[in-house]
């Protein structure tokens, strides 16, 4: 929307009607010294005093400092309420509590929120995200004595935020390191559930990328097929192998959460793109100028035979991580693979 600044800060519509009438009786006034009619001044005088009592400035009180912090208060507990929630139905076997709830002699391994607080927020997709930092204290023994003790490490906790950037309800833990991102790629990641915001491919016409630790739903037109693989790591979870026109994926179904999560995918598809717009077809220059860090040769000894570059963000040598890899055929890139070595 835009809205036009008036043309003072204390102008209006009405205050320049305030502004005309004392100019028309100053005019008055400067021409020739008759007298004027005692009514028309008595008029005027009305007219101009109405004008100036509807343009007045009426300030704002500010609410009392007890107000406030009781709206800050009430906040705070809000949000600590929510997080003690989350963490009691995703550890139904562990005494939770907030700092008001903790009883005299609580059960050994029991777990206090001390706080929780925002670290950054940012709208991914259209729609506002929050991460919040929550420390937390466990209560074991220690030299054979039983107490509370601060965890080293604050658990992070992507929340849904509304237009107001209120906290809505907690969606999941943010397992990665938050520290020297972003907030808007700590948010991305943490909403995509990418385990690497480079290893990824979008797709033509969608916003959602598909990498390594997630599974959107970004080919509802391609016909595809699933084979199993072998179990997972939780009854009823399992990896298998699932292949539609141009894709070849092995996912794994974690039945605790309902959710599936990709561990490597190769395609010759040209819908698909890497965040640096390489996709099938691209030349080898291209992705060398895209890609300066890649190496050429084989992954791991898989691929011995094949004309490869592969690129692994952050990598210091040891090969480990999620990777992007470039198979070339003659000078363009023929296929494109995800691949998440240890996952």
């Amino acid at each position: 929307m835009d809205n036009k600044m008036p043309r003072t800060p204390f102008s209006t519509g009405l205050s320049r009607s305030a502004k005309e009438t004392r100019i028309r009786l100053q005019n008055i006034f400067s021409g020739p010294k008759k007298r004027p009619p005692v009514l028309f001044l008595a008029l005027m005088c009305l007219i101009a005093l109405s004008c100036g009592d509807l343009v007045s400035c009426h300030i704002r009180e500010a609410a009392p400092p007890e107000e406030q912090d009781s709206s800050a208060v009430s906040a705070a507990q809000q949000l600590s309420g929510m997080a003690a929630s989350f963490y009691r139905e995703e550890q139904p076997f562990r005494p939770i509590y907030l700092p008001e709830e903790v009883p005299d002699q609580p059960e050994e391994e029991s777990q206090r929120l001390d706080s929780a607080a925002l670290w950054g927020e940012a709208a991914v997709e259209g729609q506002r995200y929050g991460l919040y930092e929550v420390r937390s204290s466990r209560y074991y023994a220690r030299d054979g004595v039983l107490a509370w003790h601060e965890m080293p490490y604050p658990d992070v906790l992507l929340f849904l935020l509304d237009e107001e950037g209120a906290p809505v309800r907690p969606i999941r833990r943010a397992t990665f390191e938050i520290e020297g991102m972003t907030a808007e790629d700590a948010l991305r990641k943490a909403v995509w559930r990418l385990n690497d915001l480079e290893v990824c491919l979008f797709r033509d016409h969608w916003s959602t990328p598909i990498g390594p630790g997630n599974w959107p739903k970004i080919f509802p037109d391609l016909e595809a097929g699933a084979e199993y693989l072998e179990a997972g790591y939780s009854p009823e979870s399992y990896w298998d192998s699932w292949t539609a026109e141009g894709l070849t994926a092995t996912r794994y179904y974690a039945a605790e959460e309902d959710s599936w999560f990709l561990s490597n995918l190769y395609t010759t598809r040209s819908d698909l793109y890497t965040p640096r717009q390489i996709r099938v077809g691209s030349t080898r220059a291209e992705v060398l100028a895209a890609y300066p860090e890649a190496v050429a040769g084989d992954y791991w000894s898989m691929y011995p035979d094949e004309d490869l570059i592969y690129y692994i963000p952050g990598d210091n040598g040891s090969g480990l991580g999620p990777a992007l890899l470039f198979f070339f055929q003659g000078d363009q890139v023929e296929q494109i693979a995800l691949y998440d070595m240890f996952n």
